[in-house]
């Protein structure tokens, strides 16, 4: 099932995925982000927050191949043709086989992102586009790893399950946990019945500068 944070309702989708699938993602992103730092791989980066450095680690598993530049633009982040995917994605079948359970007709992005034990996502808007509503699944291996977004209503609205879409010009961030804590952004366009849910769930209680209902 598809939550969507700050609005009371449910996408229905694929089944949920079970425990050890997500577990399995889990095991092999954290052996992954060892290999990666001991090897000092351009794959593994800092995530930064107006280019100030922050906690979490970031892993693409999708690459532009575009000219430079391309598909950097938040209206970008979701479109196919701008996205390859990373040599690092064939090396991980449970997150494969996850990423494939989403309801996406296609996918771009690949973003993992790891916060580090003791470490959390500093409260953020990812974009202020007005006309910019971007097709993402969010997913988290481990209920440690706690999603909220924030209106400008000042109402916060928490993550329930482990996949969910939010409306990304909002503040959201990452409480912190004792614990390393694992999740996958996965851009790209959702089918054509999840959209129609979607976008009429974000009107007008969570487009940006409007006060929910």
């Amino acid at each position: 099932m598809l939550k969507v944070l700050g609005r009371n309702l449910t996408i229905k989708c694929k089944p949920t995925v079970n425990a050890d699938l997500r577990q399995t993602v889990e095991a092999e992103t954290l052996e992954l982000v060892e290999i990666l730092a001991a090897s000092q791989s351009p794959f593994l980066e800092q995530f930064e927050l107006r280019r100030q450095p922050c906690g979490p680690k970031k892993i693409r598993l999708s690459i532009r191949n575009g000219e430079e530049g391309s598909g950097r633009a938040p209206a970008d982040y979701g479109n196919p043709d701008l996205r390859d995917r990373s040599p690092l994605y064939e090396t991980l079948p449970a997150t494969r086989e996850l990423i494939e359970s989403f309801p996406l007709e296609d996918v771009a992005r690949i973003l993992v992102l790891v916060d580090p034990a003791g470490w959390g996502t500093p409260l953020h808007r990812d974009h202020q586009l007005p006309d910019v509503k971007q097709e993402f699944v969010w997913f988290r291996t481990s209920p440690e790893k706690q999603l909220y977004v924030i209106d400008d209503a000042d109402v916060r609205a928490d993550t329930l399950g482990f996949a969910a879409w939010f409306d990304s010009r909002q503040r959201h961030g990452v409480e912190q946990s004792p614990h390393p804590t694992v999740s996958i952004r996965v851009d790209g366009r959702f089918k054509a019945d999840v959209r129609e849910n979607l976008l009429a769930s974000i009107t007008p209680s969570l487009e940006l500068g409007t006060k929910p209902t």
